[in-house]
């Protein structure tokens, strides 16, 4: 198996670690931004606290890799494998999730409801604070969504589904749920 470990916080922006075999390795704090990790093996992976903005992780192995408080944002994680990866208080605002199996991830409920307008996908995240509600430029408490999507919303079809989606969030909270199921 191999363990490799990076200096905590290592510049590897733009480095090309395509299809590289880092099982189990530590790239805590490292920055990854727009680094190619396409079909890269990170499965065990520390990613935690790792800037991969901008970085193509498209068909990634990252089955029960950390990415906790990663800044995944602008990433392309299509087709990545994230089954049980860790993701909670990760960025994930603007990535490419097409196609990603995110079976099982930790921290993250994609939300069955589309913004209207086709804004980024509507998803939820665990943080230290609770759960927040992202899509396209917002990020909401559970709460501050029920509020802002109330019946007085300028589309009351889109708060509806809203009001949907974020009853089925807690459902999931509470009852411990799965992922994406």
């Amino acid at each position: 198996v191999n363990t490799y470990s990076i200096e905590p916080g290592a510049d590897l922006r733009y480095a090309n670690l395509s299809s590289a075999d880092l099982r189990y390795a530590n790239l805590s704090s490292a920055n990854l931004s727009s680094a190619n990790l396409s079909s890269a093996n990170l499965r065990f992976a520390n990613l935690s606290f790792a800037n991969l903005s901008s970085a193509n992780l498209s068909f990634a192995n990252l089955r029960f890799a950390n990415l906790r408080f990663a800044n995944l944002s602008f990433a392309n994680l299509s087709f990545a494998d994230l089954r049980s990866a860790d993701l909670r208080s990760a960025n994930l605002r603007f990535a490419n999730l097409r196609s990603a199996n995110l079976s099982s991830a930790i921290g993250f409920h994609l939300l069955p409801v589309q913004d209207p307008r086709g804004h980024s996908f509507i998803h939820a995240t665990e943080t230290d604070t609770g759960w927040r509600i992202l899509g396209g430029c917002r990020d909401f408490s559970i709460e501050q969504a029920r509020a802002h999507f109330s019946p007085s919303h300028p589309d009351p079809s889109f708060a509806a589904d809203m009001q949907y989606a974020i009853d089925w969030l807690e459902n999931k909270v509470q009852t411990g749920g799965p992922s994406n199921a």
